[in-house]
């Protein structure tokens, strides 16, 4: 076959360069795309992991705010079982919660880190002065003692059958509980923000409604273009391979 001198001859070097920058760039794009779906979806799946566990540690400090209920308000009674000193307060776990601004998630949690510190801080100062009550029972050994010989009194009648210093120190404990209970606990009626019982509660709120909203994210607007380009790409690249077979062919 002979060619006509008039037609520019492009060698197959060209060909081929050209052939593979189309292919890569489509390749190159695919690829992207592809991993970036799997993120999102991976992002997905550990802020519901994330959510469940919040969950299952805001659900297990319900007990301790008295959320069921109307927790304790301000004006409530003292109750004879605050006179114990034998009372223990076992801790519930909320790490989770805890290191929430800490997690690499954060950013995507941003409309529960708020929430979730007040609830944190509000556990936080209960125990401390849960500790604080348990080191005042266990500072006066003598009297922690006797109670247990002489067991604590149930009622404020059978209180007065015991001695000057025990009335004072279960007094003392009851007084304690009290704070405790209507100022830390906190309950409806309760103006402080920081109480466990309206943390709590607001904490929960939130939770809901994130995870009510919690959907993958949809692919950015102008992926389908880009989709399109690299779809035009991988065919160009390789109609451009067809053509040269097929003139090498002709040869």
């Amino acid at each position: 076959m002979i060619l006509d001198p008039s037609i520019p001859v492009v060698d197959a070097a060209t060909i081929m360069g050209g052939a593979a920058a189309l292919l890569g760039v489509a390749i190159a794009w695919f690829i992207y795309a592809n991993g970036e779906g799997r993120e999102r979806k991976n992002v997905q799946t550990a802020l519901r992991g994330i959510c469940t566990g919040l969950r299952e540690e805001l659900d297990f400090a319900g007990e301790w705010a008295a959320t069921a209920g109307t927790g304790y308000p301000l004006k409530q009674p003292m109750l004879n079982e605050w006179l114990s000193p034998h009372r223990l307060v076992w801790r519930f776990n909320y790490q989770l919660s805890k290191n929430l601004a800490l997690s690499p998630y954060a950013i995507y949690l941003d409309k529960l880190i708020q929430p979730i510190s007040r609830f944190v801080f509000s556990c936080d100062r209960f125990f401390f002065l849960i500790r604080e009550l348990r080191q005042f029972a266990l500072s006066q050994p003598e009297l922690f003692a006797r109670s247990l010989n002489h067991n604590t009194p149930r009622t404020s009648d059978e209180l007065q059958t015991f001695t000057p210093a025990e009335q004072e120190y279960f007094l003392a404990i009851q007084k304690m509980n009290h704070h405790i209970h209507t100022k830390v606990i906190g309950g409806e009626g309760n103006s402080d923000p920081n109480c466990l019982y309206r943390t709590h509660k607001v904490a929960i709120a939130a939770l809901d409604s994130y995870i009510a909203a919690l959907s993958i994210e949809p692919r950015p607007k102008f992926f389908r273009v880009a989709d399109m380009m690299a779809l035009l790409a991988l065919i160009a690249g390789i109609g451009l391979l067809v053509a040269w077979f097929l003139v090498m062919v002709a040869l």
